[in-house]
C-alpha cells in the first residue's frame, strides 16, 4: 500500500521535528552572523589577512573531526537531549566572542564554540530524520536546511549593521540571548518530544 505523505506544515508541528528545526536554525544563524563580520572583527583586533584565513581553518577543523563522532552519539542516544545540552554550553561561548579583548582569546573561544557546534547541528538532523514519515526523510532534511539557510541569511544581512552601530559585544550578546531562548523553548517541549525519541 502507498504510504500517506504529510504536508510540510503538518510535519513541522511534530514536537521532535519542531525542536529539531529550531536547534538547526539556531546554528545556521550563528554561522550567518559570524561569517559576515569575522574578517572585519579579526582585522579590528589587529589580525592580518593571512591570520583571518588561518582562523577560518582553525574553526573548520574541529567540526570536520567531531561531526562523525556527534553523529554516532546521536544515533545511540536521544539526539534532542544532546543538542539541547550542547546549546546551553554554546550560548555563553558565542556571547564571549564579542567580548574578546585580543586575538588569542578570540581564537580560543571560537575553537571551543566550533567543538560544540557538531553536537547541536548533527543531532538536530538525526532527530529530524527520526521524526520523518517513511518516504519523506530527504524532504524533511530539505526543510531543516531551508529554514537554516533562511536564518543564516537573516543573520548575515543584519549582523554587519549591528556590529557597526553597537559593537561586537552587543551583537554576540544578542545572539547568545536568542540561543538561550531556543534552548528554553526546546526544554519546555521536552515532555512532548522525549517520549517519542525514547519509544514511550
Amino acid at each position: 500500500p502507498a504510504v500517506k505523505r504529510l504536508p510540510l506544515r503538518v510535519m513541522v508541528v511534530n514536537p521532535v521535528a519542531g525542536a529539531a528545526v529550531m536547534l538547526g536554525a539556531s546554528q545556521w544563524l550563528v554561522i550567518g552572523v559570524l561569517d559576515s563580520i569575522w574578517a572585519r572583527y579579526v582585522s579590528d583586533l589587529g589580525g592580518s589577512v593571512s591570520f583571518i584565513g588561518l582562523s577560518f581553518l582553525a574553526l573548520v577543523v574541529p567540526t570536520i573531526i567531531l561531526t562523525p563522532l556527534a553523529g554516532r552519539l546521536a544515533d545511540r542516544r536521544n539526539p534532542l537531549r544532546i543538542a539541547m545540552i550542547a546549546l546551553v554550553v554554546e550560548a555563553p561561548l558565542v556571547g564571549a566572542l564579542g567580548a574578546a579583548g585580543g586575538l588569542s582569546i578570540l581564537i580560543v573561544v571560537a575553537i571551543l564554540q566550533a567543538v560544540v557546534f557538531p553536537f547541536i547541528n548533527t543531532p538536530a538532523e538525526v532527530a529530524m530524520a527520526r521524526a520523518s514519515p517513511p518516504g519523506q526523510v530527504a524532504e524533511a532534511q530539505g526543510l531543516i536546511q531551508a529554514v537554516g539557510l533562511l536564518a543564516a541569511g537573516i543573520g548575515a544581512v543584519t549582523a554587519p549593521a549591528i556590529y557597526a552601530s553597537a559593537g561586537p559585544a552587543w551583537l554576540t550578546g544578542g545572539v547568545m540571548l536568542l540561543l538561550v531562548i531556543v534552548a528554553w523553548l526546546v526544554r519546555l517541549a521536552k515532555t512532548r518530544w522525549d517520549p517519542i525519541l525514547e519509544g514511550g
